[in-house]
C-alpha cells in the first residue's frame, strides 16, 4: 500500500475512490490470501490507514507530533458517504419525509445527480439527496472494523449480543455486513 497527498480538481474524490480500490483489489484475492491477511491484521493490530488531502497536512503533522492524541476538534472522517456507512438524515422539508430528520440510515448505493439509496430505520428503502446526509457519529464502519453486537431478538443468536464482531465486507445483496463472529462463524448482520 502506498500513499500520497491529494490535491486539485479531484481531491475529495480521491480518499473514497481509493477504498473501493483497496476494497476491490483485497477481493480479487484468492479466498486463501483474504483469509490468511485477515488473520494477519487481526493477530497484530497494525493495519492503519491515512488518506487526506493537501490542506490537511498542517492538522496531520501536529497530530503526528501529538503522539496519536485525538485532536480537540476530534477525528476526521471522509466527507464521501459509501455503501455500508451510517449517515444522520437532515433537512428534509416536505410534510412526507419531514419526521426522517434525525434518524439514522444505512447508505446502500451512490446513484446519480449526487443522491444516495439508503436503507431507514424502519427497513425501508429511500432515494436522499446528499446535502441532507452526514456521516452519522461512529458510522464510519469500513472493512476491518471491530463493531459490538447488539439487538440481536432470535433466540440462537441473542449469545452474540454485547460481543464483537470483525466487519469483513459490506454485502450489497443482504444490504448488511459481513462480519466474523466472536466463535469463528460468519454472518450477515446489519
Amino acid at each position: 500500500i502506498s500513499g500520497g497527498i491529494f490535491e486539485g480538481r479531484f481531491s475529495e474524490d480521491i480518499p473514497w475512490m481509493t477504498f473501493a480500490a483497496l476494497q476491490r483489489g483485497f477481493a480479487s484475492l484468492s479466498p486463501e490470501l483474504r483469509a490468511e491477511l485477515l488473520e494477519s491484521f487481526e493477530k497484530s493490530g497494525n493495519l492503519e490507514l491515512c488518506i487526506f488531502g493537501a490542506g490537511a497536512v498542517p492538522e496531520f503533522v501536529e497530530g503526528l507530533a501529538s503522539g496519536g492524541a485525538v485532536p480537540s476538534s476530534g477525528p476526521k472522517f471522509l466527507s464521501m458517504l459509501w455503501p455500508g456507512a451510517l449517515a444522520k438524515i437532515d433537512g428534509l422539508t416536505s410534510e412526507k419525509a419531514s419526521h426522517f430528520n434525525g434518524t439514522l440510515c444505512t447508505v446502500l448505493e451512490m446513484q446519480r445527480d449526487d443522491k444516495y439509496l439508503a436503507e431507514l430505520e424502519n427497513g425501508s428503502k429511500a432515494t436522499l439527496p446528499t446535502g441532507n446526509l452526514t456521516l452519522a457519529e461512529a458510522g464510519a464502519l469500513v472493512p476491518g472494523t471491530q463493531a459490538i453486537i447488539t439487538g440481536l431478538m432470535k433466540e440462537e443468536a441473542k449469545k452474540y449480543n454485547d460481543g464483537k464482531a470483525l466487519l469483513k465486507a459490506w454485502s450489497k445483496e443482504h444490504s448488511k455486513w459481513t462480519v466474523k463472529l466472536p466463535d469463528g462463524k460468519t454472518a450477515h448482520l446489519p
